[in-house]
């Protein structure tokens, strides 16, 4: 049985950022993201508000993560599974206020349909980011 756990390590958070690609469109922000945790645990290994949360059986294939700073929730993952995303919505206390900083849009639609079932308020409010690419071309059909 799947359950939610905690990140331990640093070199946790190493083979979760391995799973992704720093030059693909599609994970590099998940990439980045935990490039930037890694280096601030490095610096600060008693960082405590600072949390990395994975779906036990299945984050070394799916990449999903959430990470809890302080208020802000950062979720991502390289292959989508919508029990596993689920299974990982769930799991988090809801309750504090938070806000998703982070969420790439594949995963939009499972986490209000799990946001609905367990009855939680919130609101939405939408972000594009636009960056400067060189490629964007190649990429058209991705968007």
């Amino acid at each position: 049985m799947s359950k939610f756990e905690l990140l331990q390590t640093v070199e946790d958070l190493k083979v979760l950022r391995g799973l992704y690609e720093e030059k693909s469109l599609k994970t590099r922000h998940g990439y980045y993201t935990l490039t930037n945790y890694v280096q601030w645990f490095e610096s600060n290994p008693q960082l405590d508000f600072v949390k990395a949360y994975v779906v036990s059986n299945s984050w070394r294939k799916s990449g999903l993560f959430i990470i809890e700073d302080m208020y802000q929730y950062y979720i991502n993952c390289v292959t989508y599974d919508e029990e596993e995303v689920s299974t990982a919505l769930r799991s988090i206390n809801w309750d504090p206020n938070f806000k998703i900083t982070a969420l790439p849009a594949s995963l939009i639609d499972i986490v209000e349909k799990t946001f609905q079932e367990i009855g939680l308020q919130y609101r939405k409010v939408n972000l594009q980011i636009y960056e400067h690419d060189p490629n964007a071309a190649m990429y058209s059909h991705i968007r």
